[in-house]
């Protein structure tokens, strides 16, 4: 599977898994998820984008998934996360990012509006300085803390 497509799971909210572990969400082969793939998506805690080959997340992939605590991405070639991509994702607590390729005109506005005030980035030891100024800046908020992935 190379892709998930815009509005694929859409306000799915008897999703609960994809892959082999409950309430999680694991993607060995994904290079891209379309604009609201999972928007709505209000049962799910745990992604798990186990893929390296993941280039974008579209605008408001994750929007509005209000169970989701922790989000991870182990592409080092994600460059590209779309506007509201994770809005309203109120228990959103950790969000690990292995990727280098961020900049502030390729993570859309909004994209971490209304998650969780305390929220953790792991990121890259060399971004963890820009990084923090963009989360911020596209809505994360004053308190989020943004470190090394160990």
């Amino acid at each position: 599977m190379a892709s998930i497509g815009s509005k694929a799971f859409y306000k799915c909210t008897k999703l609960k898994y994809i892959g082999s572990n409950e309430s999680r969400i694991t993607l060995a082969k994904i290079k891209t998820i379309g604009a609201s793939a999972f928007q709505g998506c209000t049962t799910f805690t745990y992604v798990n984008l186990s893929s390296t080959a993941l280039t974008s997340i579209g605008s408001k992939a994750f929007y509005g998934c209000t169970k989701l605590k922790t989000f991870v991405s182990k592409s080092s070639k994600l460059n590209s996360i779309g506007s509201k991509a994770f809005y309203g994702d109120k228990k959103l607590a950790s969000v690990t990012l292995r990727t280098s390729k961020l900049t502030s005109s390729n993570v859309g506005s909004s994209a971490f509006k209304g998650i969780s005030s305390t929220c953790t980035f792991k990121v890259p030891s060399k971004k963890v300085t820009a990084y923090k100024k963009i989360f911020k800046a596209k809505g994360a908020g004053s308190k989020i803390k943004v470190k090394k992935i160990s």
